[in-house]
């Protein structure tokens, strides 16, 4: 027994002595002398896929902020509806920031997208404490296109990417001028600790045993080094990646790293990630691991992508333009009310939001509001039952709707009241990829479920 408690207790100690050699060594220098010769390490990029468990801004998701109005159109002219203010991102209120990488589509694990966003805690309500120093220093960067076609010159497994300190070399290795060369700095800042070094989080690089030495580097936790929080004077956090972003630093991470501070002369390179090495071991331009853009988005609707749909592509078609606004075409001669179903889909993590609108046309109105016209007004429809998706409606005259849309029984005939011959209308739903569907009810308690084309 005793030899097994001393054998526990010389394993702890070694534990806590390889623990501490790691803190040292990630906590350290940013220019660090050490010369060694030009190795490989391997890496298992499995390993860091499958730990992305936690994720900051989990709840992240696309919503309607405001609804689209309905729209009457007097005739077959286009118009055009600006999308603005109409969707947005569930608790995104800092400034956001798009990075642009090269790391490789497809592949494992399958990246549709080599883009990330981040959010900066710059504003009231941003996910963390308020880093207005450090996030101002950072965007003067961004906005002078320092950060463009640069390289994350240090990734350490299951640790932290950093970038933010050269630009990536458009020379291979055994060419002159293929250095990388140093990002020109624009003097330190005061550090503003406060927000926890968690996975996902951006921080500030600086200097071993100089709190307030951050000048252009920075670095995106891999996992939770809360040991960052109080270590030389806290490492400053100031943003967050969306969504699911870092699927891509991810990718980033598991590049394999060399120790090239031989090779280039500078002790900066010593967890150098490189996609490849050739067999001549001389490095090409796009072997290194870059950041091709750093952009901050002025609008909130640069997080998302549109698309649309009518509810009778016969009577309207529906785009959206390059500008990303809405063009709603009338087909000449058409009369009548068309849903538009216009739908918004996070870039950062694929979540959708829509939102229905109704469009009279031939000034016929859509019955529901929603604009000024001096066009005579639509029917006036009350509900028959509301429960659904889409509203059963009836007109004065006793033709039925499916929210503003007419429900035809054939051609140009409406479905109406007086045509039921003993069956009640109950419900109208769009069950999208599963259809659209009316249900009548016959006098004697059975139902009747009739498909509907797109159009009703």
């Amino acid at each position: 027994m005793g030899k097994c408690d001393d054998l526990r207790n010389d394993t702890n100690a070694m534990n806590a002595l390889s623990r501490l050699f790691a803190t040292f060594r990630a906590a350290g220098s940013l220019e660090r002398a050490t010369h060694r010769t030009r190795r490989r390490h391997s890496r298992r990029p499995t390993n860091l896929i499958a730990g992305e468990a936690l994720e900051p801004k989990q709840l992240l998701a696309a919503q309607v902020l405001t609804p689209f109005p309905d729209q009457n159109l007097p005739d077959a002219s286009p118009v055009t509806v600006a999308i603005t203010n109409q969707f947005d991102l569930s608790d995104v209120l800092g400034t956001v920031v798009k990075f642009e990488t090269n790391a490789p589509i497809g592949g494992t694990p399958g990246l549709a997208t080599n883009d990330f966003y981040v959010e900066l805690y710059d504003k009231a309500g941003a996910a963390g404490t308020l880093t207005p120093g450090t996030v101002s220093n950072f965007l003067s960067y961004v906005n002078d296109g320092s950060y463009d076609h640069t390289m994350t010159h240090r990734s350490v497994t299951d640790f932290v990417v950093q970038g933010g300190g050269f630009t990536a070399p458009n020379q291979a290795a055994d060419q002159p001028g293929s250095d990388p060369v140093a990002i020109a700095t624009k003097g330190t800042i005061t550090n503003e600790p406060g927000n926890s070094n968690l996975r996902g989080t951006l921080a500030m690089a600086k200097l071993g045993g100089q709190p307030n030495s951050a000048t252009s580097q920075w670095f995106i936790n891999e996992s939770d080094n809360t040991f960052l929080d109080t270590d030389n004077g806290g490492y400053a956090v100031f943003g967050e990646v969306l969504g699911d972003g870092m699927t891509v630093v991810d990718v980033m991470g598991s590049a394999l790293t060399y120790d090239a501070t031989t090779y280039y002369s500078n002790g900066a390179f010593s967890d150098l990630p490189l996609w490849n090495v050739n067999a001549d071991n001389i490095v090409l331009p796009q072997d290194f691991v870059k950041i091709e853009t750093i952009t901050a988005l002025t609008d909130e609707s640069e997080l998302m992508t549109y698309s649309v749909t009518t509810s009778d592509s016969g009577k309207l078609a529906a785009s959206i333009n390059a500008a990303g606004d809405l063009v709603l075409t009338p087909v000449v001669g058409q009369t009548g009310s068309v849903n538009v179903t216009v739908t918004a889909t996070s870039k950062t993590d694929g979540s959708t939001a829509s939102d229905t609108f109704a469009v009279g046309l031939g000034g016929g109105g859509t019955g529901g509001g929603g604009g000024e016209t001096e066009n005579p007004p639509g029917p006036t429809l009350t509900a028959v039952e509301s429960a659904g998706n889409v509203t059963l409606n009836q007109d004065e005259t006793g033709k039925l709707y499916a929210g503003t849309s007419p429900i035809y029984i054939s051609g140009s005939t409406q479905l109406a009241l007086s045509s039921l011959n003993g069956y009640t209308p109950v419900a109208a739903d769009d069950f999208g990829a599963g259809g659209k569907r009316v249900v009548l009810r016959h006098s004697s308690g059975s139902l009747f479920v009739w498909g509907m084309t797109e159009g009703w």
